[in-house]
């Protein structure tokens, strides 16, 4: 069996239950790290509606959440669930912003130190290219 990722009629993503719950519960876990509503709907049947206009804000508030941390450990944690995000808005035939505008500025809260100093800064390159691998992997 599997769910529905859509905006009205137009199905975004259709990938078994267990992937599914999975994304849906990344991105509850990862929305207290922009503190913006998601606009991912509650599983019904089987599926979740997608405001489109809300997710969008939320997957490019973690674009560029990721993109001004140079903290690896947080990259590690949120770089799937934006990717993942990224293929949905653009299927729907949205953009995400922070991925073709300059790079933010350094966030300070989220900054790891090491000998060699601070770590880089999100790569939207990364993003981007981890995206276009998952896109090619999420049947609709």
């Amino acid at each position: 069996m599997s769910q529905y990722f859509q905006v009205g009629d137009l199905v975004l993503w259709n990938p078994s239950i267990g992937v599914a719950r999975l994304f849906a519960r990344h991105i509850d876990a990862v929305a207290s790290a922009v503190d913006l509503p998601t606009g991912l709907g509650s599983e019904t049947a089987d599926e979740y509606e997608i405001d489109l206009a809300t997710f969008t804000t939320f997957i490019d508030a973690l674009a560029r959440r990721y993109l001004s941390s140079a903290h690896p450990v947080l990259h590690a944690l949120m770089e799937d669930v934006t990717a993942l995000g990224v293929v949905l808005v653009e299927r729907a035939g949205g953009a995400v912003p922070a991925l073709s505008e300059p790079s933010p500025a350094i966030e300070m809260r989220d900054i790891s130190v090491s000998a060699a100093g601070p770590g880089p800064v999100g790569e939207p390159t990364r993003l981007r290219a981890l995206a276009d691998q998952l896109a090619r992997a999420m049947p609709r």
